[in-house]
């Protein structure tokens, strides 16, 4: 299988949740791939 690759850049957040006391928590995102049949992609790097 040829080596393919998903660029995905984040314009911004909103009203997003305090993930610990001092509010200095890093907001991420989860992705998730699917294949043509709806399944998901297992993940080979991060």
């Amino acid at each position: 299988m040829p080596l393919q690759q998903l660029v995905v850049g984040i314009a911004g957040g909103r009203d997003l949740l305090v993930g610990d006391l001092n509010s200095s928590s890093d907001p991420f995102v989860q992705l998730t791939v699917l294949d043509a049949k709806g399944k998901p992609v297992a993940a080979g790097c991060s």
